[in-house]
């Protein structure tokens, strides 16, 4: 078989061998902008993302909820069979009890977020039948075998005077962790936007590899079957058929390793987008150079980064967490007091009719107080605990700052400097393939050797390869920069995604 034919099969084999079924083959065709749009609505990762910001905002609605006034009502039956010695009644005709209860008890709370404490009210009623010896014995002593009761209203308020307010502390802490949810959020599709330009690149690089390699190979098949002719023609000589030969095989090979290395790129893109990868070629629309310079300040990009970046928010919020405790433990150490507050109106009676005939008010005030006498340093431990725990955190969110402002300025860094080499691997690419069109016209027509033709395509190749690593290497940046200050530059303004912007 000659080496034409096994070229024309291989790149037969290669182009044409996945689509056999042509019929059954789905093209598709993306940008780059629509693969990190596909990505951040169907990828598996942004799916999870999702999730887990609606279980933070549905826990922190539930939480606001709980801090609003809150009314419930419980109530139900309940039936009592005992049998006690006269002596545990003082009276004998207690010594039975068969009795069936029922009540129901209205309660109203409010959590007062300047103070911390709780305001509520409550009204309850309670009614008692007692049957058998039980029942004549109340019978006999107060005229029914029945006892109905009844609270129409009773208020009151209940405050931490000293000690720990831990209302207050729960306000600040998820009010922050809501924000982070939000921030995390964002931040998980930033990082999936950087994720899918890493396999866009990754393909789009293989795949103009892939297609370079293909025109090299049919270029070097047609510069090996003009070189046979000379060769007869005892125009060339036989080392040159060599070189001609030798550069066809290694072009074979080029296409072979760029079209398995295409095909692995290719089926991890559309798994990372979720979209399978049976019977679906695709091919790529390279992003041109950014339309005009983007000029990023470093310092200006720290600041943005503070104020979106959910590293810093979860670094405050485990200070916040930590000083929380370290107030807690600091307030346990001593004295604690507790106020309770109520007043209310009670009725009694043996039915509707009769309760209204005795109404009573009382009012309550109930102090309760809490003084350490002998722990063996238990509340001095858990303070020093607590205290060499939020020195922990104040530090950690120092280092937060550092790794990230790092982050920051060797990413700008990068930034600049691609977005200086973009014009001139573009124009370095125009000038090679200019270069090597006129080497292969003078080849061709016997201006000039083989090993210039080669020199003059390698640069060729290179040129290219360079042009495309400076654009993938420019956009992973900034897709980087994007993921680290969830800002996006190139239109000043903060990320957004499904309606949540920081």
């Amino acid at each position: 078989m000659s080496t034409s034919v096994r070229i024309f099969l291989l790149l037969a084999s290669l182009s044409l061998g996945a689509g056999m079924h042509a019929q059954d083959v789905k093209e598709l065709k993306f940008s780059l902008d629509e693969v990190v749009d596909i990505a951040i609505a169907n990828s598996n990762i942004s799916i999870q993302a999702k999730s887990l910001y609606e279980t933070e905002k549905y826990s922190f609605d539930s939480f606001v909820a709980s801090r609003r006034w809150q009314l419930g009502l419980n109530f139900g039956p309940s039936y009592q069979l005992s049998s006690l010695p006269p002596e545990a009644y003082s009276v004998s005709a207690f010594s039975n009890t068969n009795a069936l209860s029922a009540g129901a008890t209205l309660n109203f709370s409010k959590l007062i977020s300047g103070t911390g404490g709780y305001a509520y009210a409550t009204s309850n009623l309670a009614w008692s039948e007692y049957f058998s010896e039980s029942g004549d014995a109340y019978r006999q002593l107060y005229g029914a075998p029945r006892l109905m009761g009844t609270t129409p209203i009773r208020v009151g308020y209940r405050q931490e005077l000293i000690g720990y307010n831990g209302p207050k502390w729960d306000k600040k802490i998820r009010d922050k962790q809501y924000e982070n949810a939000g921030k995390e959020y964002v931040a998980r599709m930033a990082a999936i936007s950087e994720t899918a330009a890493g396999y866009f690149f990754s393909y789009a690089t293989c795949k103009a590899l892939y297609d370079m390699y293909k025109i090299n190979a049919e270029s070097a098949d047609s510069l090996y079957r003009i070189g046979l002719k000379k060769y007869d023609l005892t125009s060339i000589r036989k080392d040159e058929l060599l070189s001609l030969q030798l550069q066809l095989m290694n072009s074979q090979n080029d296409v072979r390793s760029s079209y398995n290395s295409m095909e692995k790129a290719r089926r991890s893109l559309l798994s990372y987008l979720n979209m399978g990868y049976e019977d679906v070629s695709v091919e790529v629309d390279l992003p041109d150079n950014p339309e005009h310079y983007i000029a990023i300040d470093p310092q200006q990009a720290i600041e943005t980064a503070k104020q979106y970046n959910p590293e810093f928010g979860q670094a405050e919020e485990a200070l916040l967490r930590a000083q929380q405790e370290l107030d807690r433990a600091k307030r346990e150490k001593g004295l604690q007091a507790n106020l309770d507050l109520s007043v209310g109106l009670q009725k009694f009676g043996y039915d509707f009719n009769t309760l209204g005939t005795t109404n009573k008010m009382y009012s309550m005030a109930n102090v309760t107080l809490g003084i350490p006498i002998v722990d063996h340093g238990m509340r001095r431990d858990n303070y020093n605990a607590a205290k060499t725990r939020a020195d922990y955190y104040d530090v950690q969110m120092v280092e937060t700052e550092r790794v990230i402002v790092e982050s920051i300025v060797n990413t700008v860094n990068e930034l600049q400097i691609q977005q200086m080499m973009l014009e001139d691997t573009k124009k370095a690419m125009e000038l090679a393939d200019e270069s090597f069109r006129q080497n292969q016209y003078n080849y061709a027509h016997g201006l000039s050797d083989i090993n210039t033709f080669t020199l003059s395509q390698n640069r060729k190749d290179s040129a290219h390869i360079n042009y495309i690593s400076s654009l993938r290497d420019f956009w992973l940046a900034y897709y980087r920069l994007c993921a680290i200050t969830l800002y996006d530059f190139y239109n000043m303004r903060p990320l957004e995604y499904s309606g949540i912007s920081y």
